[in-house]
């Protein structure tokens, strides 16, 4: 995300009930146990979508060149996928 001038060295995943989703209308999970644990925790109202996606870390035993394009590919993914779900919102640009 460096590429994209975004620092997220800080980011720490943090667990469903530790998060206040009561003022939310959306949550994207990623994977199907996120999904799951979504939809059992999301309140009447809460849109909960699941956008499956490559795992990068399956390329953990390649060279660094292929890891770094499975992640560049993921997060280009990313990107396209919440342009089209919120066309209005500005999403960072490739430098």
């Amino acid at each position: 995300m460096a590429e994209l001038g975004l620092d997220i060295a800080g980011h720490e995943e943090h667990p469903f009930e530790a998060l206040d989703i009561a003022s939310d209308d959306l949550i994207v999970t990623f994977t199907p146990r996120a999904h799951n644990r979504a939809l059992a925790l999301a309140a009447a109202g809460l849109l909960v979508e699941y956008w499956p996606i490559a795992d990068p870390a399956a390329y953990d035993e390649c060279s660094r060149d292929v890891r770094l394009a499975a992640y560049r590919a993921l997060r280009e993914a990313l990107l396209a996928r919440i342009a089209a779900r919120f066309p209005a919102v500005d999403a960072p640009q490739r430098a």
